[in-house]
């Protein structure tokens, strides 16, 4: 089963906090923005998961072109990128 695909209902799952907070944050560096995390009071948002999304999508950036050029990819966080 492909989760990460265009329109699949795992995207349409997400709240648009996280979703926004996603794409917020995807040049800022993850280790940071965890520790910060907590004192940003942020609501609706699935902070480990969107942190994931972020690693796995930078990760993606050159090796995987396409795939960061495309906002509506959920990773799964087993997919292996190296």
């Amino acid at each position: 089963m492909k989760l990460w695909l265009t329109g699949s209902i795992w995207y349409n799952m997400l709240n648009n906090a996280t979703r926004q907070f996603i794409k917020k944050h995807l040049s800022d560096d993850i280790h940071k923005l965890a520790l910060q995390s907590r004192s940003l009071n942020i609501q609706d948002v699935d902070i480990p998961f969107a942190l994931d999304q972020i690693r796995l999508r930078k990760k993606s950036k050159y090796k995987i072109p396409s795939w960061y050029t495309n906002d509506n990819i959920i990773y799964p966080s087993s997919v292996s990128l190296e």
